[in-house]
């Protein structure tokens, strides 16, 4: 089996795309050689940067990379998607089926899945407060120190500049 480069990639947090991707990489012993996880792609001139960098790392590496993405804005996703890589689009792949399926149409909109509210329940029969947690807010509270570097200079609130743009 070959050795890959393996990236994480989104518009938003890339949590989600991290999160699944590395679930599905658990079938798959000895694929990956490194890991890039890339957050904040939300501009054009960024995602050519990722293109570049993908198609650098196919140059050095075994194999085609492979990237995890969860881009909800189609311009972005279609221009990472042309790099010589494996894509996976976490999202798209399944909101196309779902509208279909659903007879309607998505939001399209990024971070959603972040905005979630913890609903809190009154047991009352015990008097106890019951923490329901959406799996998908807990994903929101596990923002690495890096990924919230990444959102910090892309927003321009810090001057270091990661080492992926």
């Amino acid at each position: 089996m070959k050795n890959r480069t393996i990236f994480f990639i989104s518009d938003r947090t890339a949590i989600t795309a991290e999160t699944l991707g590395k679930s599905l990489l658990t079938q798959f012993e000895g694929v990956e050689r490194e890991r890039h996880v890339i957050p904040f792609i939300d501009t054009e001139s960024r995602a050519k940067a990722v293109k570049e960098k993908i198609n650098d790392s196919y140059t050095v590496n075994e194999g085609r990379p492979i990237v995890f993405s969860t881009f909800t804005d189609d311009k972005l996703r279609s221009i990472v998607a042309e790099s010589d890589c494996i894509f996976y689009d976490l999202f798209n792949d399944y909101i196309e089926r779902m509208e279909r399926d659903l007879r309607q149409e998505s939001s399209h909109e990024a971070g959603k899945s972040h905005g979630m509210m913890i609903s809190v329940l009154m047991n009352r029969a015990s008097g106890r407060l019951i923490m329901r947690w959406s799996m998908m807010m807990v994903h929101a509270l596990i923002i690495t120190s890096k990924q919230m570097l990444s959102w910090l200079v892309c927003h321009g609130l810090v001057k270091r500049q990661p080492h992926f743009i």
